[in-house]
């Protein structure tokens, strides 16, 4: 599925080069596609944020059903002014 979706590492370097301030792993875990084991992308995001030094708050993986709250561009510049 290599044309549809990137690994965790080619994530983790998109996060990077974007320099964005919050990524969020989805579209993992939902039924088994592969040979590999159901939560592999969860440990191999984990290696990768590791090597290029992404904390993991940056780069956040959701429990499912879980959301996760953010604050607009606009919103957080309004915030700061």
């Amino acid at each position: 599925m290599r044309d549809q979706h990137m690994n965790p590492e080619e994530a983790v370097l998109v996060h990077v080069d974007l320099q964005a301030r919050v990524s969020v792993a989805t579209h993992f875990g939902c039924f088994q596609l592969t040979d590999e084991a159901m939560d592999e992308p969860v440990r191999a995001l984990a290696a990768a944020r590791r090597q290029h030094r992404v904390a993991e708050q940056s780069f956040r993986v959701l429990a499912p059903g879980a959301t996760l709250r953010t604050m607009s561009v606009a919103a957080r510049a309004h915030a700061s002014a």
